[in-house]
């Protein structure tokens, strides 16, 4: 199927937005080839998934949180549970896979906020000295594996922010 009936057949419009203001034809490729990159179906269940899953989490508020790790696409791992060397095993393990460019990161990020004065939660500068938003402490966080990784910052990262 051709990318821009992918896009559409996802409700994922805001991508030929974004392409379309891009000024020129070499943005435009380098646009165009990270999308193909991208499964949108995948991130399209993905996120419906979620949807779901909130949907039945304000329905049923006293969801505990074992029934909601027993759901199968939940897949996480308990680091507390974990052996010394396993977790550094992981960890190095990690770090090659993202030395190797094979990592990207899909934030959902919710949407605006009343509470916060219309803004999304996680731009919005915190109540700390820095007054860094919740999305730079997590960028300095990760920028601190690249070095560790022996490697340059090279990380896809796609946010979602829903009105």
């Amino acid at each position: 199927m051709p990318l821009v009936s992918r896009i559409i057949a996802n409700k994922q419009e805001h991508l030929l937005e974004a392409y379309r203001l891009l000024p020129n034809a070499d943005d435009k490729k380098r646009f165009i080839k990270s999308v193909e990159y991208v499964d949108i179906e995948l991130v399209d269940s993905v996120v419906a998934w979620l949807r779901q899953l909130f949907h039945n989490l304000v329905k049923n508020p006293t969801t505990s949180k074992s029934t909601l790790m027993n759901i199968k696409a939940c897949n996480y791992l308990d680091a507390d549970i974990l052996r010394a060397e396993r977790k550094q095993e992981l960890f190095n393990r990690g770090l090659q896979t993202l030395s190797q460019g094979k990592v990207g990161l899909l934030l959902l990020c919710g949407g605006k906020n009343k509470r916060f004065g219309g803004t999304t939660k996680f731009l919005k500068p915190l109540n700390i000295p820095s007054k860094k938003s919740t999305m730079d402490l997590m960028f300095d966080r990760l920028k601190a594996l690249f070095p560790l990784a022996k490697c340059e910052w090279s990380l896809r990262v796609f946010m979602v922010c829903s009105q």
